[in-house]
């Protein structure tokens, strides 16, 4: 079935559109992958992302790609959306994603977010967001020497304190991480030291880019097994 602009009272939204709609996205599966690269520290510094975008660069893991990054971050008052991108080496944005705000948490924890596009000579960029009362931080080392972590300031990249965090490359058959759904829907699994699924988060945006709808539900067991999926904010 051809896809085309609904017109009023000519179009009738039944399974057979939608269900075509559905299936003309792109789906993506991010596993765990193996550990390629990470910014190591003390954790003492925070980047405020209210006042400067950051950025680390990148290259290319070789023979496989990376397919996602966890980072920590701490959330002060309401928190911010955040947009993160991957920019090639000339500058382009070529994949993005935004978190929620109620992602993260106060005191700070680990997110992990699903990349692609990541290569020689590029960035991942924590763009800007929020306010003095509500924004989000980045959790950083107390040093610059060697970093890859710069912010902005103008149109010139400054060195700043090295992000922690971490670079996976997809090697696949380990856990399911994330589902992206064209880049606009999103979800997040995640895993006790057992294995165990605990929580999942989903997410989509609107048309503007900004997080409309936002789901979260906690797994909780005993002895093993489930017994409660509790839907929490």
């Amino acid at each position: 079935m051809l896809l085309y602009a609904f017109k009023g009272g000519r179009d009738t939204v039944d399974s057979a559109r939608m269900n075509s709609i559905f299936a003309a996205n792109d789906l993506k599966l991010v596993f765990e992958g193996s550990k390629w690269l990470e910014g190591t520290g003390n954790g003492t510094r925070e980047l405020n992302l209210s006042t400067n975008t950051f950025g680390i660069n990148t290259s290319s893991s070789g023979t496989y790609p990376v397919c996602r990054m966890e980072f920590q971050a701490v959330r002060y008052g309401e928190g911010a959306d955040l947009a993160v991108e991957v920019w090639d080496s000339q500058g382009t944005v070529v994949f993005t994603v935004t978190l929620p705000a109620k992602l993260f948490t106060y005191p700070a924890s680990t997110v992990s977010v699903p990349l692609s596009g990541v290569g020689d000579g590029g960035r991942v960029v924590f763009k800007q967001a929020g306010d003095a009362a509500n924004h989000v931080r980045l959790i950083a080392a107390d040093t610059t020497y060697e970093s890859n972590t710069y912010l902005l300031q103008g149109s010139s990249w400054v060195q700043t304190y090295q992000l922690k965090y971490t670079m996976y490359v997809a090697m696949g058959n380990d856990y399911l991480t994330h589902t992206v759904l064209d880049n606009t829907a999103f979800t997040w699994l995640k895993y006790d030291a057992d294995g165990n699924l605990t929580e999942v988060c989903r997410w989509m945006l609107n048309v503007d880019g900004e997080v409309a709808v936002y789901d979260r539900i906690q797994v909780s067991y005993v002895d093993g097994v489930p017994v409660e999926w509790k839907v929490v904010p």
